[in-house]
């Protein structure tokens, strides 16, 4: 959700450099792991915050103009599914591979929206992804700006993308 001291203009503009990681969050899914992803409305962002996964990566992005982070928290049922997609292969449980794998899919999907968020005139420089496992972990990211959360649906579980920036 945006603030409501945000001028239409800083609505507006906030929303095209958020529209870029909604699409490459589902199109990374779709084609990395061959599966339907559906985006949901998403809900309260307190709510969404007291979600609770089993796996998340997280990635921050820094610019002149744009700085922030991105963090993709899976249930265990989505990840195994996505990472059991990819790989051809059944994953019935977090391994190596999987922990890799949500690094990769973090990095990739930053990339891709990093693309569309140059076209928009910002450059940004993006640091490693971290991957954080275990359950009961509350992800609160330092900033200024209110974090948007949205909620996908694969076959088999749900997992989140909570993106935070600042301009």
């Amino acid at each position: 959700m945006l603030r409501e001291q945000q001028s239409p203009k800083e609505i507006e503009q906030r929303q095209r450099i958020i529209e870029p990681f909604i699409l490459s969050v589902k199109e990374t899914i779709q084609m990395m792991g061959n599966l339907p992803v559906e985006l949901l409305s998403s809900n309260d962002p307190k709510n969404e915050l007291a979600w609770n996964g089993v796996i998340s990566g997280i990635i921050g992005f820094v610019g002149d103009r744009l700085t922030g982070s991105l963090a993709l928290r899976f249930d265990e049922a989505s990840i195994l599914s996505i990472v059991s997609s990819m790989f051809m292969e059944e994953f019935r449980e977090i391994t190596p591979e999987v922990v890799d794998a949500v690094g990769e899919l973090t990095n990739i999907i930053l990339g891709s929206a990093k693309k569309s968020i140059h076209e928009l005139g910002y450059q940004v420089g993006m640091a490693q992804p971290v991957v954080i496992q275990g359950s009961g972990i509350y992800l609160h990211q330092i900033t200024e700006a209110q974090p948007t959360i949205m909620r996908y649906t694969v076959p088999n579980g749900i997992f989140l993308m909570e993106l935070s920036f600042k301009l």
